[in-house]
């Protein structure tokens, strides 16, 4: 006796039958990481006052000291705030 093969209706050949597709529930699915724009330095630190609450100076010399060109403002935040609060 031969081999069976299974074929559908149409004569073409099918995959023998797996096990079920499992299914991801949404603790599982996880969206793509958005990433953060990256802005320049000199841009950052002009801008300091008003995102981090620091003086330009020292949002200037916080970025130059960790030699950060560009950088998201989360990153800047956490270099400028290290920077600011290290004790000396």
């Amino acid at each position: 006796m031969a081999s069976k093969d299974v074929t559908d209706t149409k004569g073409l050949a099918k995959a023998p039958d797996k096990e079920p597709a499992k299914t991801i529930t949404k603790e599982q699915q996880q969206p793509p990481a958005k990433e953060e724009p990256l802005y320049e330095a000199d841009e950052l630190a002009e801008n300091a006052l008003h995102l981090f609450g620091y003086h330009p100076d020292v949002a200037k010399a916080a970025l130059d000291y960790n030699r950060i060109i560009r950088a998201s403002i989360g990153e800047a935040r956490k270099v400028i705030k290290e920077f600011a609060e290290r004790k000396v």
